[in-house]
């Protein structure tokens, strides 16, 4: 399987005075990785850097100057993981907040920030479950928590930037299950977070809340949301989903908001993961995983049990063109 960090360039010029209307067949697609090894990625507001955990051994962290092409390490590997895996930019760039374990309990996950170009990273807050979302001012973040065992519903959390002022502004079952991203609004009024929500409706919901704690919103879909990044002007939300339809294959959609049709950005044998904005909405940046799969043959050794050789060509080179063979 090839991880590769994307951005989609020129989607968003396409609104209709009337509403969010895409045009996917209009998006330029540009590879911002090239070694097949990021398995978490984002983009900075102003669109001049990705940061990427890059996989090996042992995980590290890169940033990458998207118009010179030069990277450069700012966390190096080390023992643990990179946990809920994407990386997210503070909203004026010079910080990378990232999460990872605990070296005290590996099932901890501790979240740090490190200057953007490199720096001693510090420890921020613990005990949290998705990665982090900023409100517009950068003086805020969202995340989720759940305590397995404690009998207690997960919540949705508000701290300072710094760590501080922790506080709980609502309960629901199943929320942020999976790990997945939530978001805060450009305009500042919303946060929306995704709920798993097994009815024979809907597989999920997208709940938008206020910072205060009071649901406003609610969005029920027939797939699994693990993602949501808002448009900067907050007239509607991107969707990182897995449908039946898609065999799962993580996919992304667009909802207009307040209302409006579902529309597919992405279709196809690829999965994506990770999905974050530009301050100026020109450009969304995730993560394609590209499986391959194909037929390979081999000559049967003269007496068994011995070595197959097989052949360094597939018989059916391309994507996920083989599973099983009788």
């Amino acid at each position: 399987m090839t991880a590769l960090l994307i951005a989609a360039f020129g989607l968003y010029k396409h609104f209709s005075s009337s509403g969010a209307t895409l045009n996917p067949l209009a998006m330029q697609i540009s590879k911002l990785t090239e070694n097949g090894g990021a398995v978490a990625g984002a983009i900075s507001p102003d669109g001049r850097y990705a940061a990427f955990v890059k996989r090996g051994d042992q995980q590290s962290l890169w940033v990458k100057q998207i118009a010179t092409g030069s990277e450069a390490q700012v966390v190096p590997p080390g023992p643990g993981w990179f946990m809920n895996l994407r990386p997210t930019f503070s909203p004026d760039g010079n910080y990378i907040y990232y999460e990872h374990s605990d070296p005290q309990n590996e099932d901890e996950a501790v979240l740090y920030s490190v200057p953007s170009l490199g720096g001693t990273p510090q420890p921020i807050l613990d005990d949290l479950m998705t990665p982090v979302a900023f409100s517009p001012d950068g003086k805020q973040m969202a995340f989720a928590h759940f305590d397995a065992g404690s009998g207690k519903k997960p919540q949705l959390v508000i701290a300072g930037s710094d760590g501080s002022n922790r506080h709980v502004i609502a309960e629901r079952d199943a929320l942020a299950a999976n790990n997945s991203s939530l978001s805060w609004s450009g305009d500042g009024k919303f946060i929306a977070v995704a709920q798993y929500q097994l009815t024979k409706e809907s597989l999920s919901s997208v709940l938008i809340f206020t910072p205060n704690g009071a649901l406003v919103k609610s969005f029920p879909y027939p797939f699994l949301v693990d993602g949501i990044a808002w448009l900067p002007d907050s007239s509607g939300m991107f969707l990182q989903c897995r449908s039946r339809e898609m065999n799962l294959r993580g996919q992304i959609k667009f909802q207009p908001y307040p209302s409006g049709p579902v529309q597919n950005i992405t279709n196809d044998l690829n999965q994506y993961r990770n999905i974050t904005v530009t301050a100026d909405g020109k450009a969304l940046a995730t993560v394609q995983e590209q499986s391959s799969a194909a037929v390979y043959m081999g000559n049967a050794p003269a007496k068994w049990p011995d070595e197959i050789k097989v052949s360094s060509s597939p018989v059916t080179p391309g994507q996920a063109e083989g599973e099983w063979l009788q």
